[in-house]
């Protein structure tokens, strides 16, 4: 395993992966779950913020257990209630991240304020 990335002696990365819905298992779907698996390979700490609550049985009759097993290492999955900016931000400021990676930029803009150049990384 590879050292962890560390902010401070103390504390991990932690980041904040968002996607509007994972249910569909398609291929951005697929991406979304590559990335926490990236993420989890470099001991960064993650939460999934979605707007349903991913179907586990969905996931592994899709891409089998090993891949959708990456859900369960999320520390926390945040529910939006909406996809205002207003939501994103509160669950965000809760979550005290180092960054957000917006795997769903078409439909979560990446004009949002809690989607900063400093904090966010957006991917399509």
């Amino acid at each position: 395993m590879r050292a962890p990335i560390v902010i401070s002696a103390a504390r991990l990365l932690k980041a904040n992966v968002i996607y509007t819905d994972m249910n569909p298992c398609g291929g951005a779907e697929r991406l979304t779950l590559a990335t926490m698996h990236a993420l989890s390979q470099k001991c960064v700490n993650f939460d999934l913020t979605t707007c349903i609550q991913p179907n586990m049985t969905k996931f592994e009759n899709a891409y089998g257990s090993k891949i959708a097993s990456i859900i369960e290492k999320a520390e926390k999955i945040n529910l939006l209630e909406s996809l205002e900016e207003l939501f994103i931000d509160r669950i965000t400021e809760k979550g005290n991240y180092d960054f957000t990676v917006n795997t769903h930029s078409d439909t979560l803009p990446y004009y949002h304020r809690s989607f900063s150049k400093n904090n966010a990384d957006i991917w399509q």
